[in-house]
C-alpha cells in the first residue's frame, strides 16, 4: 500500500487489507463521508466539513453545508447550494419552520431580504430550550452580520457561546469581539473581568494559541477594525501571559504599541543629550542631564515590563487586579499559571545601564570630590567623572546581559524538557485505539495516531475522497474496530487532522457474529 512517507513516516504497513480476509471497498469510503463531516465539525473545520457534506449522500447534508457556508460569511454560495438541491423558498408566514426552511430563511436574510430577516427574528423569539438556541443563534448572527445589524449580531454570537461554550473558533472569536467592543456611553476600556474571560476562552480552544494563534490574531483584527485599540492591546497582553513565547502574538503586541523601540529610543536620546550637555554645564545642569534621561529610561522600561496592563486597564483596577483575575479559570474557579515576563537582550541592557548608572552617580560624586565647577572649567575636568560613570554603567550592562542570557537558556531547556515529556505521553496514547472515545484528533496527536495505530487502505480506494478534500488525504483503518479514518493536512492553515468514519463492512468466509451469544 502507498502512503506519503514524508507526512506519516512511521505508518504501519504490517497488516494486509487485501487478499483473503477482511477488505475495504470504495463503498465503505463513500459511506464514511457523513461521519467524517460530523467529525470535522467537532474540530471547527468548516471548509473541510462543507466539502465532505457536499459529497455526502446522507439526507440533510445540503442544509448543513449551506448552514456552514452562511456562518463563514458566504451567503451567496449557500443560496446556490440550496437552489441546486431544490430547497423551496421559505414561506412568507411567521409560523414555525423546519430546519431546511430555517436555513433557507437565514440565507435569504443574509442576501438582503428584509422580510426573511424579520421571519428569522420572529422564529428566534420563540426559542425556549438551549438546544434550539444552539441551532438558530448562529444563523441569526450570520444573517445580522450580513445585514449590518451589528448589535443584533453581537448579542446572537455572545448568546451562542454562552450556550455551547468555547467549542468553535469562529464563534468564540466573534463573541470576544462583541464582548470587548465598547458600547456607546460606556467608555473605551473593557473591564478586566471581560478581558480575563475572553483570554481564557481563546486559550481553551483546540488547537491552543501556542499551536495555532490565528484565532487570537483574527479576534485582535476584529477589535482593531472597530477602533477598539485598547481592548485589542490588553487582550494580547492577557493571552501572552497564558500562552508565553508565541512569536506571532508578541509580534502583534509590538505592532500595536511599538514594543521595545520605545524604551530604547528614550535611552539613546537621553545618552546623546547627556553627552552634549555634560562638558559645558554647571553642576546642576550636569546632574539633570544625567539623571533625567535615566529616569525616563526607567519609566519607559517599566511600561514595557508591565506590557501596558496599567495603561489600558480601568482606573479603579490596576495591573495587579487584572493579573489576579486572569490567574483564575472563570469556568471552574481553579488557578492557572501565568507566564513571567522575561526581558529580551535590549531591555536587559537598558535595565542594567539604568540601575548601575543610578548607583554610580553618588559614588562618582564622592570619588571626584570637586565642590563645584563653573562654565569656565576646561572640558578635561569633566572627563574623569564621565569615564568613571560610563565604566560602572557598562559593567552593569554586561552583568545584566549575562543574567538575561542565563535565564533565556534555562527557559529554553525547560520548554524542551516539557515538550519531550509531552511527546512521550502522546506516543503512548497514540498506540492504542481511540475509536471508542474520540471522533476527531488534530496536530501531533493525529500524526502519531496514523503512524502508530492505523493501517492505510490500498491506494485505489482513497482516490475518490482525495478528489473531494485534497491529494494529501490518507484513508486508514483501525485494526480493532474496523472504523475508517480520514487523515492528512486537511484543516485550516494546513493543520493535520484525523477524522473517525463509519465501520467498514466485513467481508469474510463466514457470517459475522456481532451478538453476545456463544
Amino acid at each position: 500500500m502507498d502512503v506519503n512517507p514524508d507526512l506519516f513516516p512511521g505508518a504501519r504497513t504490517d497488516l494486509s487489507l487485501s487478499g483473503s480476509g477482511p477488505t475495504v471497498t470504495a463503498d465503505d469510503v463513500r459511506a464514511s463521508h457523513a461521519e467524517w463531516a460530523k467529525a470535522s465539525g467537532a474540530l471547527d473545520e468548516y471548509e473541510l466539513r462543507v466539502a465532505l457534506l457536499r459529497s455526502s449522500e446522507e439526507e440533510g447534508s445540503t442544509s448543513e453545508a449551506a448552514r456552514d457556508l452562511l456562518v463563514m460569511g458566504r451567503a451567496a454560495e449557500a443560496a446556490e447550494v440550496l437552489a441546486a438541491s431544490g430547497t423551496s423558498l421559505a414561506p412568507s408566514g411567521r409560523d414555525g419552520l423546519t430546519w431546511p426552511l430555517l436555513v433557507r430563511t437565514a440565507t435569504d436574510a443574509a442576501c438582503g431580504d428584509d422580510d426573511a430577516f424579520g421571519r428569522l427574528l420572529s422564529q428566534t423569539s420563540r426559542l425556549t430550550t438551549p438546544q434550539e438556541r444552539a441551532l438558530v443563534l448562529p444563523l441569526l448572527g450570520a444573517a445580522a452580520d450580513a445585514q449590518g445589524e451589528v448589535r443584533i449580531a453581537d448579542d446572537a454570537w455572545t448568546g451562542y457561546v454562552g450556550v455551547v461554550g468555547a467549542t468553535e473558533r469562529r464563534a468564540t472569536r466573534r463573541a470576544c469581539v462583541a464582548a470587548l467592543t465598547p458600547r456607546p456611553g460606556t467608555g473605551a476600556l473593557p473591564s478586566t473581568d471581560d478581558i480575563a474571560t475572553c483570554a481564557g476562552l481563546l486559550s481553551s480552544l483546540t488547537p491552543s494559541p501556542a499551536q495555532d494563534p490565528s484565532t487570537v490574531l483574527e479576534t485582535v483584527d476584529g477589535l482593531v477594525r472597530r477602533g477598539a485599540f485598547p481592548a485589542a492591546r490588553l487582550l494580547l497582553v492577557a493571552v501572552d501571559r497564558l500562552n508565553p513565547d508565541v512569536p506571532e502574538i508578541q509580534q502583534a503586541m509590538r505592532r500595536l504599541t511599538g514594543g521595545l523601540p520605545a524604551p530604547r529610543m528614550v535611552a539613546v536620546i537621553g545618552a546623546v543629550a547627556s553627552a552634549l550637555v555634560l562638558p559645558a554645564s554647571v553642576q546642576v545642569a550636569v546632574a539633570l542631564a544625567v539623571v533625567l534621561p535615566l529616569v525616563l529610561s526607567v519609566i519607559a522600561l517599566g511600561f514595557w515590563l508591565s506590557r501596558g496592563v496599567w495603561w489600558f486597564a480601568p482606573g479603579e483596577e490596576g495591573p495587579h487586579n487584572a493579573l489576579a483575575k486572569l490567574a483564575v479559570n472563570p469556568v471552574d474557579g481553579t488557578a492557572r499559571p501565568l507566564a513571567r515576563v522575561t526581558p529580551g537582550p535590549g531591555t536587559a541592557a537598558i535595565l542594567g545601564f539604568t540601575a548601575s548608572a543610578l548607583v554610580a552617580l553618588p559614588v562618582v560624586r564622592i570619588i571626584d570630590g570637586t565642590p563645584g565647577r563653573g562654565p569656565a572649567e576646561p572640558i578635561s575636568t569633566y572627563l574623569q567623572p564621565m569615564v568613571l560613570l560610563l565604566a560602572i554603567a557598562g559593567v552593569g550592562t554586561l552583568v545584566a546581559l549575562a543574567i538575561q542570557r542565563r535565564r533565556a537558556s534555562q527557559r529554553t531547556r525547560a520548554i524542551a524538557a516539557r515538550d519531550a515529556v509531552e511527546e512521550v505521553s502522546l506516543r503512548d496514547l497514540a498506540g492504542h485505539c481511540r475509536c471508542w472515545k474520540e471522533m476527531a484528533l488534530s496536530g501531533r496527536r493525529a500524526e502519531l495516531y496514523v503512524d502508530l495505530h492505523l493501517v492505510p487502505v490500498p491506494e485505489p480506494i482513497a482516490v475518490g475522497v482525495r478528489g473531494v478534500v485534497g491529494a494529501d488525504a490518507v484513508v486508514a483503518l483501525c485494526p480493532l474496530t474496523r472504523r475508517l479514518w480520514l487523515a492528512g493536512p486537511l484543516g485550516a492553515h494546513g493543520r493535520v487532522v484525523a477524522l473517525r468514519g463509519a465501520e467498514a463492512e466485513t467481508a469474510s468466509d463466514g457470517p459475522a457474529n456481532r451478538g453476545f451469544y456463544l
